[in-house]
């Protein structure tokens, strides 16, 4: 997976070096880049939350941003919502647990992050 296509997407792009870390991790430290994929997913739902809100998502958890109602609709995509419960849930996992996790594991949680950064810049009509 390569992240370029937001390097120079106002907004995603805040999200473009710690998408980088999460695929430089991903072979040689799969627990890292999975924390640096779902670091990546929170702030593009943050995104999500001030552009479909026009306000910042103050004092809001990741899981608080996924489930509100107004970012639901704006997204309008439940596989996209799937992807960014299954990052935020396998980010924590890889912080909060002493559980190894595998290349094939970071992959999973990078190729969900792909997707979700793709249709949201879809989305937008920033691609």
């Amino acid at each position: 997976m390569n992240f370029e296509f937001i390097r120079d997407i106002d907004g995603l792009n805040r999200a473009f070096d710690s998408c980088s870390n999460a695929e430089e991790l991903a072979i040689s430290m799969p627990d890292l880049s999975m924390i640096a994929s779902r670091k990546s997913a929170e702030v593009l739902a943050k995104f999500v939350y001030l552009v479909s809100h026009s306000a910042e998502a103050e004092d809001m958890s990741f899981a608080d941003i996924l489930s509100n109602d107004i970012v639901k609709r704006y997204l309008n995509n439940r596989n996209v919502l799937e992807a960014f419960h299954f990052i935020r849930k396998n980010g924590n996992i890889a912080v909060h647990t002493l559980e190894s996790k595998t290349l094939n594991d970071s992959l999973k949680v990078l190729k969900n992050l792909h997707f979700a950064f793709g249709e949201v810049a879809k989305r937008m009509r920033l691609i």
